[in-house]
């Protein structure tokens, strides 16, 4: 009696635990639904509510991917919330959200919308730092000196690489100090690339400038490498 009456009141401490304290496990082979540090920060730092609308079906390739990632997101912030739609039994709301294809998520907040078609951790915790902020920071990558092409897909070129910053919140951008006679305002980051033919002296005058004032207004984030 002593024995059951134990094991009677374990359970009952478990249940109260975890009444007041939700827990989840990741059982899947490589950790699938765990999320990564990085978007346990973002998630941490969130201003404001955003409500995520998904809409999808039972059967939907992508279905249980968005349910499972995104219960990870809700359980990791409160200011989470998540609803799933599914396009065929609720067609007017599909409709006012101009839905075309399933599987899609609709991040709103403040007023702003963002979607993603994928339910990868990188589109999704992408697509609330997109909503979450209230202005972009501006990328230039410097050219006019051989630099890699952002329309390049190979593995020398820069697609990959304005793709990610794109999904990340970031606005990116060219700059020719050949034909500009400053780094614009507001830049947050300026990037040289791997240049084939030499920066001029004039154009480092210019990237010096920039440099300077970025380091007095303190607004800029700069990383300086020289190339090999």
């Amino acid at each position: 009696m002593v024995m059951v009456l134990f094991f009677i009141g374990i359970l009952a401490i478990v249940n109260f635990l975890a009444a007041r304290h939700s827990i989840r496990w990741d059982l899947s082979e490589n950790q699938n639904f765990s999320l990564s540090p990085q978007t346990h920060r973002m998630l941490r730092s969130l201003a404001r509510d955003v409500s995520i609308t998904v809409f999808t079906r039972e059967k939907d390739p992508g279905y249980q991917a968005y349910k499972e990632r995104l219960d990870s997101y809700r359980q990791a912030s409160s200011k989470i919330s998540v609803e799933f739609v599914d396009p065929e039994r609720q067609p007017k709301i599909a409709q006012n959200y101009g839905i075309t294809r399933t599987d899609t998520a609709v991040f709103e907040s403040a007023g702003r919308s963002v979607r993603v078609t994928t339910p990868s951790e990188v589109e999704l915790t992408g697509a609330l730092i997109r909503i979450s902020q209230d202005s972009k920071k501006r990328v230039l990558f410097l050219e006019g000196h051989g630099e890699p092409s952002f329309d390049d897909r190979e593995r020398t070129g820069l697609s990959s690489a304005k793709e990610i910053l794109i999904k990340q919140g970031y606005d990116v951008g060219t700059l020719s100090l050949l034909k500009e006679e400053a780094v614009p305002d507001h830049t947050a980051i300026l990037v040289v690339a791997g240049p084939r033919r030499p920066v001029t002296a004039e154009e480092l005058e210019r990237i010096h400038a920039y440099v300077e004032r970025a380091a007095i207004s303190s607004c800029s984030s700069i990383r300086i490498r020289r190339p090999i």
